[in-house]
């Protein structure tokens, strides 16, 4: 807990009350009642640093938060310590620790486009492992039934869509939930370029990776466990 109490303070201690000069090629900034208080310079990279070091003391924090929200959760609930430069103290962090820990674990269903596939049957939903893979339009149903709520028609009205692969995260962090999803995509590709042993170009299918015409996008659909 000291480390994790040490880097939430380094964020305190690296945050500047008083204007940035504009010169800075980094700086993130927040406004504290009328004050603005930001991070530039030296100090922007220490308040990166700190949140990526706080975020992997604890394995549980590192497996349900992004980097993102993780440093908007801390500089959230920071906010009277860095207006004031007071550091916190074991117990404080401990508390900010459990509040986070204490947020719902979500079971998130993250949806890609899929390019180069095709399937006999786009009314058959092909699952391999723990990936679907399924014709956009044919397939309305399973994802509202996974929801629970109706899902709005432009959803469904993309023409640029043919089909779709999905896998299942359980975290706390949306954000989170697509980067875990995101490397098990990548996961799928290499395995099955590898299947196929093709020439690169002659054959080709791809999820964040691939070649040709593509519109990069997630969808993401969760529900409570």
């Amino acid at each position: 807990m000291k480390k994790f109490t040490e880097y939430l303070n380094a964020i305190i201690s690296s945050s500047e009350n008083s204007n940035p000069t504009g010169q800075e090629l980094a700086s993130t900034a927040i406004l504290i009642e009328n004050q603005m208080v930001h991070w530039s310079g030296d100090n922007y990279f220490k308040l990166k640093s700190a949140i990526d070091q706080a975020l992997k003391t604890d394995r549980e924090l590192f497996d349900s938060y992004s980097l993102k929200t993780f440093e908007d959760e801390a500089i959230k609930y920071l906010r009277p310590h860095i207006q004031s430069q007071t550091a916190i103290n074991d117990s404080i962090a401990t508390d900010f620790k459990n509040l986070l820990i204490e947020k719902p674990i979500i079971r998130f269903r993250v949806v890609r486009d899929i390019y180069g596939i095709a399937l006999k049957d786009i009314q058959d939903i092909l699952t391999l492992g723990p990936y679907d893979i399924f014709h956009f339009e044919s397939h309305k149903k399973v994802y509202e039934n996974f929801v629970d709520v109706p899902l709005p028609d432009m959803l469904w009205r993309n023409s640029s869509k043919s089909f779709l692969i999905s896998y299942s995260v359980e975290s706390r962090d949306q954000q989170k939930a697509i980067e875990v999803a995101d490397i098990s995509f990548e996961k799928f590709e290499t395995t099955i370029s590898f299947l196929l042993g093709l020439p690169v170009g002659e054959y080709e299918v791809g999820i964040l990776n691939y070649s040709g015409w593509k519109v990069q996008g997630a969808y993401l659909f969760g529900n409570d466990r």
